[in-house]
């Protein structure tokens, strides 16, 4: 599954935490910075639509949950299944994506993390070489608050002065609409704040992200792919072990 391409397709669906390639320190400080910046420019600059999507989600509260998303487009030919575990404490990662037998799963509990290839059966125990995970705690880490408004409200640096986007209130919350040259889409949001569902068009097609289930065991669903390994052979390397793309 060319599973990679396409979450680059949907901008990453507005989906916080994930598994990136492990970044300087200081670069990621200054991103921070960055991004708590525009969060301030956002609220100061904010419509009474906007300010109130904004009171919504600075009532949001911090939770760890598993959240399991439907990827698909409308001519089949895409259609996976998405899950990602948001951990309050910062010790539980779970990022991936699968269907049937197939798949890629990253998980981590502590200093610990491992990457496994469903398709191919084999796993791998990762290192600061080949890859980590997202460094999202530190001195100058934007709270868990400042991350909702970013993630919802922020527009990516590339499509700035070059996309248009528009919140309205809806009867179920609210619904953000994007429209540029290439891409036209939406991002629906509940009463609460929480994303549920996502749609991306454009001269590759229409995809539509869904939200089809939530779990609060984030220690037994680790547990679950973790005790996958016990079947699976481990890999020599990184290479074997990343999804084709």
């Amino acid at each position: 599954m060319k599973i990679i391409k396409t979450l680059l397709a949907i901008g990453a669906i507005a989906l916080t935490g994930g598994f990136l390639l492990s970044t300087n320190n200081n670069d990621k400080e200054d991103e921070n910075e960055q991004k708590r910046e525009e969060v301030k420019e956002i609220i100061e600059n904010a419509d009474e639509t906007t300010r109130e999507f904004i009171d919504v989600l600075l009532n949001k509260e911090e939770k760890s949950e598993v959240c399991y998303w439907n990827v698909k487009s409308d001519d089949g030919k895409i259609d996976y299944t998405l899950i990602k575990a948001y951990d309050k404490d910062g010790k539980i990662v779970i990022d991936g994506s699968y269907k049937d037998n197939r798949g890629y799963i990253f998980i981590k509990n502590g200093e610990e993390s491992y990457s496994l290839n469903l398709e191919k059966n084999i796993y791998i125990k990762n290192n600061v070489d080949n890859f980590n995970a997202d460094q999202s705690t530190g001195p100058n880490s934007l709270s868990y608050k400042e991350k909702c408004i970013y993630d919802a409200l922020a527009i990516e640096e590339c499509f700035k002065g070059k996309r248009e986007e528009v919140l309205e209130k809806t009867d179920y919350g609210f619904k953000k609409t994007i429209k540029d040259d290439l891409n036209y889409g939406y991002y629906l949001y509940d009463e609460n704040g929480d994303l549920f569902e996502t749609y991306l068009e454009n001269s590759e097609g229409n995809i539509t992200t869904k939200l089809i289930d939530k779990s609060n065991d984030i220690e037994g669903i680790y547990n679950q792919f973790y005790s996958l390994m016990e079947n699976m052979q481990e890999a020599e390397d990184f290479a074997a072990v990343k999804e084709d793309h």
